[in-house]
């Protein structure tokens, strides 16, 4: 009789033992998954701010070109007095192992007329960034704000680059949103 009331013993402390891993595991794989959308979240606002640096040095090299005048054609960098405050979409190109870098330019518009928006933070002007700018990366949209810029003397600009992610809202970072990167730089032009 003895033995019978062991091995039922047993029995009770191994469902014992596979209750407490079972809880165990549900609380290491909460932590794994938390950590692997904090993760996600790093990543994706890396991949951002790269977006945004080679926005604002395909803009310095597009200002070079204007520098240089290297073919005849119209303006290369929004220059204008009534471009502050507008938004404009930079692109790099690559063509075998050339590199062209522009801003793209209104279809059947005048030759040097860039396609420009209106700086704004409501959600009208993050949709138009969205439809203008996410050609170059295919999850992201770019555009530089010109927010100030001296064309005479100096000749610098003053510029923000605002990459998104265009499945989001980009109001907040949060579990389910990421907010737009802002990345300023100074333009030599």
């Amino acid at each position: 009789m003895m033995n019978k009331r062991i091995k039922a013993l047993g029995f009770v402390e191994v469902m014992i033992a596979i209750v407490v891993v079972g809880i165990v595991s549900a609380v290491f794989l909460t932590i794994s998954a938390r950590a692997m959308k904090a993760l996600v979240q790093t990543e994706r606002l890396e991949y951002m701010s790269r977006i945004a640096t080679d926005g604002a040095n395909i803009a310095q090299e597009v200002a070079n070109q204007q520098k240089a005048a290297l073919t005849g054609e119209g303006p290369y960098f929004p220059s204008e007095a009534i471009d502050v405050g507008r938004c404009f979409i930079p692109f790099r190109e690559e063509s075998g192992e050339n590199v062209f870098y522009y801003f793209l330019r209104e279809e059947g518009g005048m030759e040097g007329q860039f396609i420009s928006i209106l700086n704004g933070d409501d959600t009208e002007t993050r949709d138009l960034f969205i439809e203008n700018g996410a050609d170059t990366h295919e999850d992201y949209f770019l555009v530089m704000c010109i927010q100030s810029m001296d064309a005479t003397g100096t000749r610098w600009a003053n510029v923000e680059f605002r990459v998104g992610d265009v499945k989001l809202a980009g109001v907040r970072t949060t579990d389910s949103d990421l907010k737009d990167f802002k990345y300023y730089a100074i333009i030599d032009l």
